[in-house]
């Protein structure tokens, strides 16, 4: 996991995210992820807060005091997790279709942009590239087989191409798995019209991300259903969110 400093001291490629050697490579490839991870961090954690303003814990994880919640297996800590893995899918996304990243762009569709003979629509402008925003996420986020990933990533590879889309909630010494996929990120079509005096003879449509709202609603509904099932798991703080250092499981 990277490391958010803060202070923004002997800063790297990836500015105020103490990365690694792979993620230094990573924001050296693409110069828009840089702002593109900061943007995401802001993005969970102001949804984080949303979210918990009204519980016991309600997201306060900037202030020093709070940052013990991820030295143990807590379920607020799973939930910061898939947030904050959510959020940089999010965010690269967008990122890709508004242009500020410079290794991807529009996201593909499977729909036919050929207009169609029987409708008044066709599928064209640019979609939101989930795809490219899991694959950056998974790469990020070290999924793909490091020996120092902590244990959420060890689950997570089980099945890394929908990673996101499914959600990990921990309890102390317990976990719950919930299977939700393609569910918590969602696209919708959205469409614009075309035509004289605001006709709307002919509609031109894309993809694009549902509102992040809805994922963070999503996952705290999640986290509230939480059911126990026995299990022998160890975690490393989350580093994206709290700062500090991950300290490497301990060899068995």
């Amino acid at each position: 996991m990277a490391v958010f400093n803060s202070t923004g001291k002997n800063a790297g490629p990836c500015r105020y995210i103490t990365a690694t050697r792979k993620q230094n490579h990573q924001c050296r490839k693409d110069l828009g992820l840089p702002d593109t991870l900061i943007e995401a961090r802001r993005l969970a954690v102001t949804h984080c807060e949303d979210q918990f303003k009204y519980e016991r814990w309600n997201c306060s994880i900037e202030t020093r005091g709070k940052r013990n919640i991820f030295k143990k297996l807590y379920k607020e800590t799973a939930f910061v997790h898939a947030l904050t893995s959510a959020a940089m899918t999010h965010s690269i996304a967008r990122a890709c279709t508004e242009g500020r990243m410079t290794k991807c762009g529009c996201g593909s569709s499977n729909k036919n942009t050929h207009i169609n003979a029987k409708s008044n629509w066709k599928w064209g402008g640019c979609n939101d590239n989930l795809k490219h925003g899991k694959r950056v996420t998974r790469a990020f986020l070290d999924l793909r087989g490091s020996s120092n990933v902590d244990e959420i990533t060890e689950l997570l590879r089980h099945d890394s191409e929908v990673f996101i889309s499914y959600v990990l909630l921990f309890l102390k010494g317990y976990i719950f798995l919930g299977w939700y996929r393609n569910s918590i990120i969602t696209a919708k079509d959205k469409c614009k019209c075309h035509g004289v005096s605001g006709s709307c003879s002919m509609k031109t449509c894309w993809k694009k991300l549902a509102d992040f709202n809805e994922t963070a609603r999503a996952l705290r509904h999640k986290y509230h259903q939480a059911v126990r099932k026995p299990t022998e798991i160890r975690m490393a703080r989350s580093e994206f969110l709290a700062g500090g250092r991950l300290r490497r499981p301990r060899k068995r």
